[in-house]
């Protein structure tokens, strides 16, 4: 299923306003609001996937993280530190938002795989690697930019189930696959 955040498509309701595309994006109540979506549609699944791209990633984050059973997420160049977002563009900062790299909710079952390209300029390779190191989560890196992802999507998913199927109950440690995307 595909999920957006509040506001996202409906932008003529009179509760969307400009703060939730701005320095709310990661709001509390955004969160919420996916949880409260995820937690209905995903009831009688026995496996969990959230998967997100950019600030995507930064809410598959936030969501996995505040449910009470075992998920998968992965995400690919996302978001997880704003700060460091908004400090490097000289953007406002996200001051009514959550940030992953600070994020002190912790899901024991929650299992995470972040990619980030090696030339991505929007969100920086090392702002990733900064999250992983300081989550002890596996990050794995890719030859593009930002939105060069796509057509690498199906090797990244095939691998993503791998790393995650030979890691099998183990949350703490996902192996580093060798040779995971075929050019």
């Amino acid at each position: 299923m595909y999920i957006g955040r509040p506001c996202y498509y409906q932008v003529a309701d009179a509760r969307c306003q400009g703060s939730w595309w701005t320095h709310d994006r990661y709001h509390p109540d955004v969160v919420n609001s996916l949880l409260k979506v995820v937690e209905q549609l995903s009831e009688s699944h026995k496996e969990l996937w959230l998967i997100g791209y950019s600030g995507g990633g930064a809410l598959a984050v936030l969501v996995g993280r505040r449910l009470n059973r075992p998920v998968n997420v992965v995400t690919v160049n996302a978001n997880l530190d704003h700060q460091a977002w908004t400090v490097h563009h000289q953007y406002s900062p996200l001051t009514g938002s959550l940030n992953p790299i600070r994020d002190l909710k912790r899901n024991p079952d929650m299992r995470e795989l972040h990619w980030h390209a090696n030339h991505d300029r929007t969100i920086l390779p090392e702002w990733i690697v900064a999250y992983c190191e300081k989550t002890h989560t596996l990050c794995l890196p890719f030859e593009g930019n930002h939105t060069s992802w796509p057509s690498l999507w199906p090797s990244m998913l095939h691998c993503s189930q791998n790393v995650f199927r030979q890691s099998k109950n183990s949350v703490q440690t996902l192996p580093v696959p060798e040779n995971c995307l075929r050019p």
